[in-house]
């Protein structure tokens, strides 16, 4: 794996994280709906499953709050991991550039504005933090 590949894994974790939390608020919402009932319904079968709906919503939800907690942790692990080895690297701003970037999501241009240095020379301090950068074991 490349030195970008696995700073960047953070950002994709927290992707997953935001997209989990959109899918247990809708299973949230279904689980609070409640659907109409058909007094003419015949069940022909006695295996057919006779659970309410929204018991369902509710087991799901929970397994998808269980891995949001799973992957929360996991990415709490891999920033204190991450943050470990930005504390190796020997110059301060290519430290400042990493932890800004993969450890608390900043934008190039906030980057470049907290180090007052233009844009380029902040993608050129990044660039060189990358060749510095080691991944650990």
């Amino acid at each position: 794996m490349e030195v970008k590949e696995y700073l960047k894994q953070t950002d994709g974790i927290k992707h997953h994280i935001d997209l989990l939390r959109i899918e247990s608020q809708q299973l949230k919402l279904q689980s609070q709906s409640v659907q109409g009932v058909q007094y003419g319904e015949h069940i022909s079968s006695p295996n057919k499953n006779t659970e309410a709906p929204f018991v369902r919503c509710l087991l799901r939800k929970q397994e998808v709050d269980d891995q949001i907690k799973r992957e929360e942790d996991y990415l709490s692990t891999l920033k204190m991991e991450i943050s470990t080895a930005i504390d190796e690297l020997p110059c301060i701003d290519e430290r400042i550039v990493l932890r800004a970037r993969y450890i608390n999501s900043s934008s190039w241009d906030e980057i470049a504005n907290q180090l007052n240095y233009s844009l380029r020379s902040t993608h050129r301090i990044h660039a060189q933090a990358l060749q510095h950068f080691v991944i650990p074991k």
